[in-house]
């Protein structure tokens, strides 16, 4: 019973990347395995970051923002990727940041999903959710869904300017 009429919050120990420049999306169409520069304002998708011998380097959500890209690693080494990166920048304007500490992030997972994050950020109205991958709102935050085995789970990512305390709501 309470598996189906439940919500559980997970804090995850993926890191943020940010990419920022003229040349952000460029530079990382060449790195991942999925085209990142077809992706419209707001959009995320899963791609692999590769190295030139096509080993995988980390598994990555690409969250297509205004201004930049935020990459959120599945692996959590945002030191050792962000370092990787900046071996391949050469004359390109980009600029990456760690900016994981930026933010807090909570998955929610169960059937009530949409009724917690509602606790958490009250102003938001979820539009029925169709689509795995789409962002579904920015004003306190980010928050996309997202798929494993049919399974449908939100991501949170509130920035800690925000002073929301997604576990303690």
């Amino acid at each position: 019973h309470s598996l189906t009429e439940s919500a559980v919050l997970i804090r995850p120990h993926h890191a943020l990347l940010s990419l920022r420049g003229k040349d952000f999306l460029d530079f990382l169409q060449r790195l991942s395995t999925n085209d990142v520069k077809g992706l419209s304002l707001h959009q995320t998708q899963t791609t692999i970051l590769v190295t030139e011998k096509a080993k995988i380097v980390d598994v990555a959500t690409v969250i297509m923002l205004k201004d930049e890209i935020l990459l959120m690693l599945e692996s959590g080494k945002a030191e050792a990727i962000e370092k990787w990166l900046n071996k391949f920048l050469f004359t390109e304007s980009v600029v990456i940041r760690n900016v994981t500490s930026e933010y807090e992030h909570v998955m929610v997972v169960g059937p009530q999903s949409v009724t917690a994050i509602q606790r958490f950020i009250p102003t938001y109205h979820f539009p029925e959710v169709k689509a795995v991958d789409s962002v579904l709102g920015l004003n306190e935050g980010i928050v996309f869904v997202d798929s494993f085995s049919n399974n449908k789970y939100f991501h949170i990512l509130v920035r800690n300017d925000q002073q929301v305390d997604l576990m303690n709501e």
